[in-house]
C-alpha cells in the first residue's frame, strides 16, 4: 500500500459517511476537512468522524488537502472538480462525471492541463466477483463472449429518493446504468457502438426504470436492466460465450459480496472468490496513481464514456429509435 494523501469531502453524503470514509483510512489516507452547502450537515458529519475541518467553501476545505472526493449532486461536479483542480488538488469525482458531454470534456482538459489525477467513483471494477469474471473472459474459460445480461434491479430507499429523483441530472440511468456500462466495458475490453432502450415509471417522474441492448459488434451484444422500484429485485450478471458461461448474483452493491459459478461442458463449477471492500482498493488505487504513476482504474476518460453512452440510452428511450453513441477520442 502507498502512503496515504490528504483528502477533503466535497459533499457530507451518504456515500461518504458508508463508504468513503472508511475506505480513504483502511487506504492509508487522512480526511482532513469536510464542505457541504448546508454547514449543519457538514458539522454533523466532520463530529461523527473526528474531522477537523467543516465548511461551507470548497477553498476552505482543498487548503491542505492533496485530493478531493466529491460526492455533490450531479450538476455541481463539473464547477467543483475544476475548482479543486486549479488549486491543484487530484479529484475522485463521484458518477456521473458530469450531466453532459461539454462539461466531461472541460474536466478532462482541466486535469490534463493541471499535471493531475481525474478519476471516476465507478467501484464495480473493484469487485473481486467482477475482477474474477474478466479474469475467466481474458483466460477463454468461456470461449468467446457472445452475450451479457445485467440486472441491477432493487428498492430506492426514501432518504435516497431525493436529488435522484428531481432536478438536473435525475433518473436511473445517471445512477445506475452508468455502472453497468462502465463495468461491461471493464468486462469486455471493448466499446458499445449503439443502444435501444425503453423507460418505465411513474407518470410527470424522471425515468425510475430502464431496459436496453448496448450493441458491441456484430458478435456481442448486453442487455441491461436497472430499476429503483424493484424490492424483490436481485442484481445478476450472466455472461455466455461459446464455450461456457458465468452466471454471477449479488454483485452489483458497494459490499465485498457476490457469487460466481461457472458452467461449461462438465456442468456448474461455483468458483471462490476472495472478498475484499472495494472502496479502499478504488482509494488505494487513486493514491498510487497520485504517489506513483500507477495507471488510474476508471479516468476522467472512462467517465466521459460511460456518460455518452447513457445519455445516448435516454436519447433512445426518449425518441423510441436505436441512437448511435458519440465516440470520444
Amino acid at each position: 500500500m502507498t502512503t496515504g494523501l490528504r483528502w477533503a469531502l466535497i459533499g457530507a453524503s451518504t456515500i461518504a459517511r458508508e463508504r468513503i470514509v472508511a475506505a480513504i483510512r483502511a487506504a492509508g489516507g487522512n480526511i482532513v476537512a469536510v464542505q457541504s452547502g448546508n454547514l449543519e450537515r457538514a458539522e454533523a458529519f466532520a463530529a461523527d468522524f473526528a474531522l477537523p475541518l467543516a465548511t461551507q467553501h470548497l477553498a476552505k476545505a482543498v487548503a491542505n488537502a492533496d485530493a478531493v472526493y466529491i460526492s455533490s449532486t450531479n450538476a455541481q461536479h463539473c464547477a467543483q472538480t475544476l475548482q479543486a483542480l486549479d488549486t491543484g488538488c487530484h479529484v475522485l469525482c463521484e458518477k456521473p462525471i458530469a450531466i453532459d458531454l461539454a462539461d466531461a470534456r472541460r474536466m478532462i482538459a482541466a486535469a490534463g492541463a493541471a499535471g493531475r489525477i481525474l478519476a471516476v467513483n465507478h467501484h464495480l471494477r473493484h469487485n473481486a466477483v467482477h475482477r474474477k469474471i474478466r479474469d475467466c473472459i481474458v483466460s477463454g474459460q468461456i470461449g468467446t463472449p457472445r452475450a451479457v445480461i445485467i440486472s441491477n434491479a432493487g428498492w430506492l430507499p426514501g432518504h435516497l429518493r431525493g436529488w435522484r429523483l428531481s432536478g438536473p441530472g435525475a433518473g436511473i440511468v445517471l445512477d445506475k446504468t452508468v455502472h453497468d456500462i462502465d463495468l461491461l466495458r471493464f468486462l469486455l475490453a471493448s466499446d458499445p457502438r449503439s443502444v435501444s432502450a425503453a423507460f418505465s415509471g411513474p407518470n410527470g417522474e424522471p425515468p425510475h426504470a430502464i431496459m436496453g441492448i448496448l450493441d458491441f459488434g456484430p458478435t456481442l451484444s448486453a442487455q441491461f436492466h436497472d430499476d429503483f422500484d424493484a424490492p424483490f429485485g436481485q442484481t445478476r450478471l450472466e455472461v455466455i460465450g461459446d464455450a461456457g458461461r458465468l452466471i454471477a448474483e449479488d454483485c452489483l452493491s458497494g459490499r465485498p459480496a457476490g457469487s460466481l459459478t461457472l458452467h461449461d461442458q462438465s456442468g456448474p463449477h461455483i468458483l471462490s472468490i476472495a472478498h475484499h471492500d472495494p472502496y479502499a482498493a478504488l482509494i488505494d488505487n487513486f493514491q498510487q496513481a497520485a504517489r506513483n504513476g500507477a495507471p488510474i482504474a476508471a479516468s476522467g476518460r472512462d467517465g466521459a464514456i460511460a456518460l455518452a453512452t447513457a445519455l445516448a440510452a435516454i436519447q433512445s428511450a426518449t425518441t423510441g429509435s436505436r441512437t448511435q453513441i458519440e465516440n470520444l477520442p
